[in-house]
């Protein structure tokens, strides 16, 4: 039996267009089995029929079925940031709790409309090798919040 490293568990980028239009492929067909069978309910062979790609083109880019889930928590998070830049961005920054309630919002909303994103960051948060995923994402997250909200509301949330 041979055991995992932390590259089994992450995405490998495409070099070449035909790679990245194989890969966009792949993670729709992987998010349509998200949302008709959960995170946990679908295998690599099943992405491939799906996304009508061969099974060797999903393991190229994806060695492990935890790989195109962390793909896809990469992805939710990184449009869940987006949505929440323009909240950040606000000139009156002055009421944290306000600032806060305002970016709660947006979440649930993005949450609410996206079942994917749902099953992706609430019904199953972590797999294995997201952790690394996560430290790729939290310096962007803290960055977008850095740039916006003035010192001195950040000093009284911490």
């Amino acid at each position: 039996m041979s055991m995992e490293t932390l590259s089994d568990f992450l995405p490998r980028e495409p070099k070449q267009e035909r790679g990245r239009i194989k890969v966009a492929k792949i993670l729709k067909a992987a998010e349509q089995l998200v949302v008709e069978h959960g995170p946990d309910g679908f295998s690599s062979p099943q992405v491939a029929e799906v996304a009508k790609v061969p099974v060797a083109s999903v393991y190229q880019f994806f060695p492990t079925r935890h790989a195109i889930l962390n793909a896809l928590k990469k992805k939710h998070t990184e449009i869940l940031v987006m949505r929440l830049a323009p909240v950040l961005g606000e000139t009156d920054c002055t009421n944290w709790r306000h600032l806060i309630g305002k970016m709660v919002s947006v979440a649930v909303n993005y949450l609410n409309e996206d079942d994917v994103a749902r099953a992706i960051l609430l019904d199953r948060p972590t797999y294995p090798g997201s952790a690394n995923s996560d430290a790729n994402l939290l310096p962007s997250f803290s960055g977008t919040v850095n740039a916006f909200i003035p010192p001195d509301i950040l000093e009284r949330i911490a």
